[in-house]
């Protein structure tokens, strides 16, 4: 690792989730954190604490002598840093999946996107060297991003929101399907654990086909009594869970007609 003098240094915007995987990767890699913020004390300290670094809950009071100023906040939270932050000769990206480059723009003349596609909880350590990092901005992201995954990969801003939208069905609509799932079993025998196997095994199988070609169930039978049968214990329980099951039933077999 290069002397102190030599690393270059990056101030963090932001300290949840995201930060708290990114910062410590970026350290790792040979950078020096400097300086963390964040709206509330708490969130701020623990990270700082983390990288042994300070911490600030006031923008007027950010280091201006980084290298690097990583925006790692809520989406609708972006463009109110961008309103009222200047960083002139500065490197700004901000994490985003779905947030314009342009948003930034006003920062600095140096601004650029470094969105890592990958579901982040502060519990859990994630390496990042082969998560897919979406770049966008000036030559000089890439390589930032690069020191950190070995998967960058350079994208325009239509592709990324795609991307992120995509993300959104795979990972937050799949895991609110689960939810629904776990709620079915209660006060049943069936523990919700059951399904691990099954749910392992369809992920799996998606590394080496598509999920088009993969799809079973009695929508893609077509099996219209099992339908049924769910339909009406479904209308018992809960008719909002009957509406889902339908509309994804019928957006199954629709698919399934096209080809």
């Amino acid at each position: 690792m290069p002397a102190a003098k030599s690393r270059k240094k990056i101030v963090f915007i932001g300290a949840g989730k995201l930060a708290n995987s990114l910062a410590p990767a970026f350290r790792s890699a040979g950078f020096q954190i400097i300086q963390v913020f964040s709206r509330t004390e708490k969130s701020a300290g623990e990270l700082a604490t983390k990288l042994s670094c300070s911490y600030t809950t006031s923008l007027k009071d950010l280091y201006r002598d980084a290298d690097v100023y990583i925006i790692c906040v809520k989406d609708d939270a972006i463009k109110k840093i961008a309103s009222s932050l200047r960083l002139p000769g500065k490197l700004v990206v901000h994490t985003s999946g779905s947030t314009p480059l342009k948003a930034i723009d006003n920062v600095s003349e140096a601004t650029g996107v470094l969105y890592p596609l990958q579901s982040f909880t502060k519990a859990k350590k994630i390496s990042l060297k082969k998560v897919p990092v979406f770049v966008e901005g000036k030559a000089n992201v890439k390589k930032l991003a690069s020191s950190i995954s070995d998967s960058v990969i350079p994208v325009t801003s239509e592709d990324r929101q795609r991307s992120h939208v995509a993300a959104v069905f795979a990972c937050n609509f799949t895991n609110h399907l689960y939810t629904i799932a776990e709620s079915l079993l209660k006060g049943s025998s069936v523990k919700f654990s059951y399904l691990y196997p099954l749910i392992l095994e369809t992920t799996k199988r998606t590394e080496k086909m598509s999920p088009a070609q993969l799809q079973t169930g009695p929508a893609a039978r077509n099996d219209k009594k099992t339908i049924k049968r769910h339909m009406d214990l479904l209308k018992k329980e809960d008719k909002k869970l009957a509406a889902i099951y339908k509309a994804l039933t019928n957006d199954i077999r629709n698919l399934g007609k096209k080809k």
